[in-house]
């Protein structure tokens, strides 16, 4: 009989993350466990999800507690110890979350392991918060603990945890179904871009910390250069976020419009097309005193898509990158304009960079490497 691995994300469940794990389904039965309702759509799964009511779906009932209740606090799961009291091994979305701490608790009445997941890359973020004895007691009661980069290892130790606790292994993606295969023209018609036209994306949260208005300035130095003139190139934000409609009167500003397009958020499942379809990615994070890029998804994706990739030399972005990408510097819409001019001009480097994307991404990020080396993790503790 296989043992039961429960996959616990809480509200913060998706098919991007949890669902690259799919592949353990060979040497384990798996269980999602999500709250009744979840921040992102896409939530199926190739596994049973077990849904449990958490302080996060109070919260949206309630919205003026948001304020008195921080992050991880709200993932706390009723009826945790009752619905997962047959699991073998918990491995749970983040230390800081409550639900890695009930996790930690209900381990030590059933006897099951617990293996934690961690991005964070700063050390000692929460410890002025009241959770971080929580978080300290889940550390302590891990049994191994996997980390998404190199600096998130890295801030653990510093926060003393026993370094030969922790195995760093990358965010998993679907390199089938991220492919440069699965370009489509016409996914690129409906977001506004012509045939002939190149395509410069970002994804994510349009706020400051993701770095979007370096990018909307380096555009507009694109778009100004007379280099430039016979390489007529769109930049397509998706997504939305707090720094929305600043945005968009700063593109309006610089007049603009018709060629930065803001256009929300699209269907998961119609990401693997549009972004095998575009020809630069750009990642221009700003690190901030509480939050430094920790494992950007659109990075992973459309490395495995075979876009060439722009980041900027934040948090773990260089991690996962390594060689693949062109470096930035943060908070420099300078350098951003210069690294996406270069590729816009010289079509080889910039196949050159896309290839090179999609090789690492096969090589390091393939969703059935990750999961072996996570089922050799797991089996390392049984």
């Amino acid at each position: 009989m296989k043992k039961k691995v429960a996959i616990i994300h809480g509200a913060y469940l998706h098919r991007r993350h949890a669902g690259a794990l799919e592949p353990l389904k060979e040497w384990y039965d798996l269980i999602g466990v999500a709250t009744r309702r979840c921040a992102l759509e896409n939530t199926q799964m190739g596994f049973e999800v077990r849904r449990l009511l958490g302080v996060s779906d109070i919260i949206r009932r309630i919205p003026k507690l948001r304020h008195r209740i921080g992050w991880g606090t709200d993932q706390y799961l009723f009826g945790f110890d009752k619905a997962l009291s047959d699991i073998d091994i918990f491995y749970p979305g983040s230390p800081t979350c409550l639900f890695s701490w009930q996790a930690a608790r209900l381990k030590k009445k059933t006897g099951a392991r617990l293996v934690l997941s961690e991005v964070e890359n700063i050390p000692f973020l929460d410890a002025d918060r009241w959770i971080w004895k929580y978080r300290r007691e889940t550390l302590d009661a891990a049994d191994a603990i996997i980390t998404a980069t190199e600096r998130a290892r890295s801030s653990l130790i510093v926060e003393g945890v026993d370094p030969g606790k922790i195995t760093h292994i990358p965010l998993g993606v679907d390199t089938k179904a991220f492919s440069p295969e699965r370009k489509d023209a016409e996914v690129l018609k409906l977001l506004g871009v012509e045939p002939g036209e190149k395509v410069v994306l970002f994804a994510g949260r349009l706020i400051w910390g993701k770095g979007v208005f370096e990018l909307a300035y380096a555009a507009k130095r694109i778009i100004d250069d007379p280099d430039l003139r016979g390489t007529r190139a769109k930049f397509v934000f998706l997504g939305a976020g707090s720094g929305e409609a600043v945005l968009r009167r700063r593109i309006a500003d610089m007049g603009i419009g018709d060629r930065v397009l803001l256009k929300g958020f699209i269907p998961y499942e119609k990401t693997p097309a549009f972004y095998a379809s575009v020809d630069i990615a750009v990642a221009p994070s700003i690190p901030t005193p509480e939050w430094v890029e920790q494992v950007n998804s659109m990075v992973v994706e459309c490395m495995s898509s075979g876009a060439a990739m722009v980041v900027a030399m934040s948090g773990g972005l260089p991690d996962v990158t390594g060689d693949a990408a062109l470096l930035v510097a943060p908070a420099d819409h300078l350098s951003l304009y210069e690294a996406i001019k270069d590729l816009l001009l010289d079509d080889a480097k910039r196949k050159d960079f896309g290839r090179r994307a999609r090789r690492r991404a096969l090589d390091t990020l393939d969703m059935n490497l990750v999961a072996r080396q996570t089922a050799d993790v797991f089996e390392s503790i049984s």
